[in-house]
């Protein structure tokens, strides 16, 4: 079985890995705006999303249009683009942070970032399963409640712009909440730290304030501390 995952894994690291290249990138806002996506999710051309034809949902990419060197990170969470020789189709948000948007079409470099490694450390936090009662021997080891201090991360948004990340955090600080960013490379990521136990109650207030698509990790978020001013 350990061979046989192993395998898996490579497969999928091949195939993530041969998406990666170059060709023509479009964008897309009105009148798509609020229609469902092929993956279901309602489209707001205001996030940093794109569509791709085999990608699979939630994948990461990294786009670079090489007319003005500007990258932007976005999430396949569509499907297209059904114009021939194009690669991808970026939202309005994504399409202006590199610089596309009066360009309409434009030549891109693509790179997929997410591996299986971090796909299995950044999937959605999931209810604790049952844990098996001890033998005699074994000593019992507490099972964590519903206090739990435990740490979770909510990274909301990786951008490639440092004031963009910031104002994406003051933004999130005018929520009374205590943003924090790192950046690693080029990419600064914008984030939460809360204790588990408040999870529920932030993500309630995140939905409320309008905000969608952050991704919940329990490690904590790679790269070096911006201080936010």
């Amino acid at each position: 079985m350990r061979y046989l995952h192993f395998f898996l894994l490579s497969l999928l690291t091949l195939s993530l890995g041969a998406q990666s290249g170059s060709g023509l990138a479009s964008w897309y806002g009105q009148p798509f705006h609020g229609r469902r996506t092929a993956s279901g999710e309602t489209f707001d051309m205001n996030q940093y999303t794109g569509a791709h034809r085999t990608l699979p949902f939630g994948t990461r990419v990294r786009v670079t249009l090489l007319s003005s060197g500007r990258s932007v990170v976005v999430r396949i969470n569509d499907r297209g683009p059904f114009v021939e020789n194009r690669i991808i189709d970026l939202s309005r948000a994504a399409a202006q942070e590199i610089g596309l948007l009066p360009l309409g079409v434009g030549r891109v470099q693509i790179e997929v970032l997410d591996n299986p490694e971090t796909l299995a450390e950044e999937r959605p936090i999931t209810s604790p399963q049952p844990v098996a009662p001890p033998t005699v021997d074994q000593p019992r080891t507490p099972v964590a409640s519903e206090g739990s201090v435990n740490p979770v991360f909510v990274q909301m948004i990786a951008l490639s712009s440092r004031e963009r990340a910031l104002q994406y955090a003051r933004d999130l600080a005018r929520l009374e909440l205590q943003p924090q960013i790192r950046s690693e490379g080029s990419i600064y990521r914008v984030f939460l730290q809360v204790e588990e136990r408040n999870l529920a109650s932030v993500e309630s207030r995140l939905n409320q304030a309008g905000y969608r698509d952050w991704q919940t990790r329990r490690r904590p978020i790679p790269g070096n501390t911006v201080t936010i001013d």
